[in-house]
């Protein structure tokens, strides 16, 4: 009986662990079998990863490859003032852009008069529609494109460009190439191979050279230019006005009258009478009284003194010459002759001083000097006389001692030579271009000469005091500036021509300003005037002026 039992028990324990290894085989196998649906499965998921990749890449591709792009704007590089103010690109038109969606459709039938646009939409291409600056919209973008003639100044400074985007005058031609429009800006959407734009993709902007500081800066300040401006047209029908830095030679403000029309340039040509293209800030006038200045700083500088009693005329040879409106000034000296503008003096003084030392001194001063200011930008050289005709003819000199006859200066000229005055006797070549900005914003300055002193600072001071002894109780009385005071000359100049019985003369106003510590040489010309003092003085006036108010 117990060997039974116990064969018994050996069973059971035999049968139980046979079980316990049947069981552990199957579990393993059943962790296998897991492990291995687990493998396949991250492989699968691998697999739709790496196919969702390559997918996507190439959706993304053929995006880029089949876009569609709507053009914003091209941008000429601009023309800036002194200060990097614009003169051009300075003002925008917008335009709002809408992708081909519901609600772009709905906002865009909203605006009113945009059938076609709703048609390109409903047709799955986006549109551009231009809106004004304060246009907001929900289901689109605005965006700014620079206009390049806006605020309308230095129209003869900046010139203008044809209908291919190249510069005809101005510094728009001398520049040209550096200007010329090489920037656009676009909007690219996601497009399928029909050129549809595909929703629910962000647009891409795409700029291409697109500088916007990118330029050439003018000597100009564009608010004297604006304050020059303002007072010519107001009070000359023909004529130029010129600002001048004392002390670098530099052209703050230049104007011309008539301006020729930008957006009607046909109807400027064909303007005879006024011919509004020519910049006569640069071309030669008869000159008249303001060369006075010319030969008293002749003979200050060699010493020469007269004293004279002026009868109101005076006979040269078989010429008689008188002063203006046969005026007798009676006994008289240097300095009221320059404020009284006395001829029958200065044709005394010549005499003494020499018809070749008041030459030197004319070319000294920049008198029958052209001077290139950009391409294309030219201050025209004018003329003096010959010598030799001066030497033997006794009436040209006299004609030339207070700046008529063959004498013809420009007013940029004439500016120059009382900025020379004024700043102590050193004479700067006038400049108008300060210096270009490139693609990475290097500023590269304009090379400038150095000053040539063409007379001593003793006789610039004493010529500058008989200046503001003219503008106080003189001839430039009508030029004298509310606050800070000026110096300054004036000038009539005949011309020999006439309209009927009327001869045709030029009005000239030359000063500086302030007369203590002086900043600005301002020169105004008036075609077909009557008289410097009463025609010019009150625009120099008006913009010494302004110019306080500005810089106050």
């Amino acid at each position: 009986m117990n060997i039974v039992k116990k064969s018994n028990k050996q069973m059971r324990d035999f049968v139980y662990n046979n079980n316990a290894i049947c069981e552990i085989k199957v579990e393993k196998r059943f962790i296998k079998r897991i492990i291995l649906i687990f493998v396949f499965l991250m492989c699968l998921y691998s697999f739709a990863g790496i196919k969702l990749y390559t997918v996507s890449s190439r959706d993304k591709n053929a995006v880029i490859t089949n876009s569609v792009t709507v053009d914003i704007g091209e941008i000429r590089a601009g023309i800036f003032d002194v200060n990097m103010n614009r003169l051009t690109n300075d003002m925008y038109e917008y335009y709002a852009i809408f992708p081909p969606t519901e609600n772009a459709v709905r906002e865009v039938v909203a605006m009113h008069n945009t059938e076609a646009a709703v048609g390109e939409l409903l047709n799955g291409r986006p549109v551009k529609i231009r809106v004004s600056s304060e246009f907001n919209p929900v289901h689109g973008t605005v965006h700014a494109v620079p206009l390049r003639y806006g605020n309308k100044t230095a129209e003869h400074i900046i010139g203008y460009v044809n209908k291919d985007g190249d510069g005809v005058s101005g510094v728009e031609r001398a520049f040209n190439d550096f200007l010329k429009i090489n920037g656009t800006k676009k909007l690219r959407f996601a497009g399928d191979p029909k050129g549809r734009v595909i929703t629910g993709i962000k647009p891409e902007e795409i700029r291409h050279n697109y500088y916007e500081n990118k330029g050439v800066v003018l000597t100009i300040d564009a608010k004297i230019q604006k304050i020059v401006e303002n007072a010519l047209f107001r009070n000359v029908e023909k004529g130029a006005a010129v600002v001048v830095d004392i002390n670098a030679g530099q052209i703050k403000a230049m104007a011309s009258v008539p301006v020729f029309n930008r957006d009607n340039l046909t109807e400027s040509l064909n303007d005879n009478d006024g011919k509004p293209f020519i910049n006569r800030a640069l071309l030669p006038y008869n000159l008249g009284s303001v060369f006075k200045l010319c030969v008293a700083a002749a003979a200050i500088e060699d010493n020469i003194t007269l004293d004279y009693y002026c009868t109101g005329n005076i006979n040269i040879g078989v010429e008689n010459f008188q002063c203006f409106g046969k005026t007798a000034h009676g006994k008289i000296g240097l300095s009221e002759a320059i404020s009284q503008s006395c001829n029958v003096y200065f044709i005394e003084l010549s005499k003494k001083v020499g018809a070749d030392k008041i030459l030197d001194m004319a070319r000294s001063m920049g008198l029958s000097r052209e001077t290139i200011l950009c391409d294309g930008i030219i201050n025209k050289k004018g003329s003096l006389p010959n010598l030799r005709k001066l030497q033997t003819q006794p009436a040209s000199l006299a004609n030339f001692s207070f700046g008529q006859g063959e004498i013809m200066t420009t007013p940029l000229q004439i500016a120059s030579m009382t900025a020379a005055i004024a700043n102590g006797g050193k004479f700067y070549k006038p400049s108008l271009i300060s210096g270009t900005i490139d693609e990475n914003n290097i500023f590269t300055k304009e090379k400038s000469a150095p000053p040539s002193f063409i007379m001593s600072e003793k006789t610039a001071k004493i010529l500058c005091d008989y200046m503001i002894n003219s503008v106080e109780m003189g001839t430039g009385i009508y030029a004298r500036p509310q606050n800070g005071g000026a110096g300054g000359k004036t000038g009539t100049a005949e011309t020999g021509w006439r309209d009927g019985e009327r001869a045709i003369t030029q009005s000239w106003f030359s000063g500086f300003y302030p007369a203590d510590n002086p900043k600005y040489a301002i020169t105004i010309l008036r075609e077909d005037g009557e008289s410097g003092g009463r025609d010019c003085g009150p625009v120099f006036r008006e913009i010494a002026d302004a110019i306080t108010r500005v810089r106050d």
